[in-house]
């Protein structure tokens, strides 16, 4: 974990890849898993291109507070094993942080070394993946919501 946290600001992720970054997007997405709820009953989810998990991460919480985050399965991935592995400890850094509304702070703890984890609750709801959309074999299921925000 401290190697992750160490090379958390060495990705070379661009400034855009930031958490809440496209307000008007979370809030249309949580509006489309509204309807599907109320027509579906649950929702699958995929983000691709996920980087080190913001948009998977702003997703979750955006969908908590609506109430809706137990009824979506949400899977979110990248090519990059290293960006995934950061993703699935649910760390963002003090940038990101400071990015935050603030009903969305209370999901994460500071940590000594000064970086935040989302909680647990949320964390461990999100499924990270390495997947290759190049290589449609790699992508198992169907989806009823694909997030391609990040995909060049």
């Amino acid at each position: 974990m401290s190697e992750i946290r160490t090379n958390l600001g060495k990705t070379g992720i661009p400034a855009t890849s930031l958490i809440f970054r496209n307000p008007a997007q979370i809030t249309f997405l949580v509006h489309v898993c509204k309807e599907l709820i109320a027509s579906k009953g649950n929702v699958r989810i995929k983000i691709f291109a996920e980087s080190r998990g913001e948009e998977a991460f702003g997703l979750a919480i955006a969908l908590d507070c609506a109430g809706l985050f137990d009824a979506c399965e949400l899977h979110a991935s990248d090519v990059d094993p290293n960006l995934v592995a950061i993703a699935q400890t649910g760390v963002i850094d003090k940038r990101n942080f400071a990015r935050l509304p603030d009903y969305a702070r209370s999901y994460f703890s500071i940590d000594q070394g000064g970086f935040y984890t989302l909680r647990p609750a949320i964390n461990n709801h999100i499924f990270h993946s390495v997947v290759d959309v190049l290589k449609p074999r790699q992508m198992n299921g169907s989806y009823d919501l694909i997030c391609l925000q990040n995909l060049l």
